[in-house]
């Protein structure tokens, strides 16, 4: 018998088709960071259903090739082709790609090139290749997974111009889901000035998964063990982490292989394990006195604003010091913003990008106390 492992989230992808269908915008952004499930949703849930639909689907992830995303676009026309009859376009566009030199996981990899820039070549054929899947008359689903990686290299910058405008005029057909595990870089990539992606994109959080994820699991769990896990025990592991699906997933993984059902003490076991302390140290080391008054400020219970006389005096007395100008707070909020370290969510709150590194805080905070 096989065990389906994977909680389906067809309610979520039904929706974002819909919007999609009833042109109430053509393109989302979907955040969650990383191991939460951002790309099993898209290439499990999203992209089938979209394909029953008809749609043809474009998957792109730019960490497939971290030093040339116009390749990784490319990769992904190409695997999409795949869904089409041959036509003299599309071979026209293959034939293309290989005479320049460029292989796909298809065939094989390399371009030979060690350089960022993308070729005006290489942007031809990203539209090019576009083009020739929209002749088929089908609508397009383009999904661009960890995009903000499109900010990091200003090099990068030709291909995010290309996308802006192709992405503009072919709105009515092409259906674009942006996902990102980065705050900070997905805020750099839309609202920069100078090249903005897709600025109408509507940026929505990945819901948390609850209880229903957890008793799906736990019947595959039984399926395979023939061992039952208590809802509630089950429920306290996942809020131990953080409600990462991977972690919960891999907690199960390691409470197979053991012939047991003690899912509490396996969590514990698992998160030291996976104690990230010494890289967390390394990273607070890092930073300047002046950083660290401001992420702890951050991180305080009675938190409400950094500019506020009370995280003045709660930073200017962690420093030693009167007072804090209002531009010494800002360039290290530039700072954390600028490393990834915190994100901007707005109305001027701020949160620390890896909830892991906030827990090592607040557990130094409490061991100095």
């Amino acid at each position: 018998m096989t065990i389906n492992w994977h909680y389906p989230r067809t309610e979520l992808a039904e929706q974002f088709l819909d919007a999609f269908e009833r042109g109430a915008t053509s393109s989302y952004t979907l955040f969650a960071p990383r191991r939460m499930g951002k790309t099993e949703f898209a290439l499990r849930d999203l992209i089938p259903l979209a394909q029953e639909r008809q749609y043809l689907t474009v998957y792109v992830n730019f960490w497939d090739r971290l030093d040339s995303p116009s390749q990784c676009i490319l990769h992904g026309i190409k695997a999409a082709s795949q869904q089409l009859s041959s036509s003299q376009t599309l071979l026209k566009w293959l034939d293309q790609i290989s005479k320049i030199g460029i292989k796909t996981p298809l065939a094989g990899i390399d371009i030979g090139r060690d350089r960022n820039q993308p070729s005006e070549v290489e942007l031809d054929l990203v539209a090019d290749g576009l083009g020739a899947l929209l002749k088929s008359g089908k609508p397009l689903l383009l999904v661009l997974d960890e995009v903000q990686h499109l900010a990091t290299n200003k090099a990068f910058e030709p291909l995010v111009f290309a996308l802006r405008g192709l992405l503009d005029s072919q709105r009515q057909h092409i259906k674009v889901l942006f996902t990102g595990s980065s705050r900070n870089g997905l805020n750099q990539l839309f609202r920069r000035r100078k090249a903005p992606l897709f600025s109408s994109s509507q940026q929505i959080d990945l819901p948390e998964l609850g209880s229903p994820f957890l008793e799906y699991l736990s019947n595959a769990f039984r399926q395979a063990t023939g061992r039952s896990l208590r809802l509630a025990e089950c429920q306290a592991a996942f809020r131990q982490l953080k409600k990462v699906p991977y972690d919960y997933q891999q907690v199960l993984d390691i409470l197979m292989r053991a012939g047991h059902a003690d899912i509490v003490s396996t969590t514990r076991t698992y998160l030291q394990n996976l104690d990230q302390g010494d890289e967390h140290a390394d990273i607070w080391k890092s930073l300047k006195a002046v950083d660290q008054a401001v992420l702890c400020c951050l991180l305080e219970p009675a938190y409400q604003g950094l500019y506020t006389p009370e995280a003045n005096r709660f930073m200017a007395e962690r420093l030693g010091l009167d007072q804090l100008d209002t531009a010494t707070v800002q360039n290290a909020l530039n700072r954390l913003k600028k490393n990834n370290i915190i994100a901007s969510v707005g109305h001027g709150r701020y949160e620390l990008e890896d909830p892991h590194l906030a827990d090592w805080i607040r557990d130094q905070q409490d061991a100095d106390n």
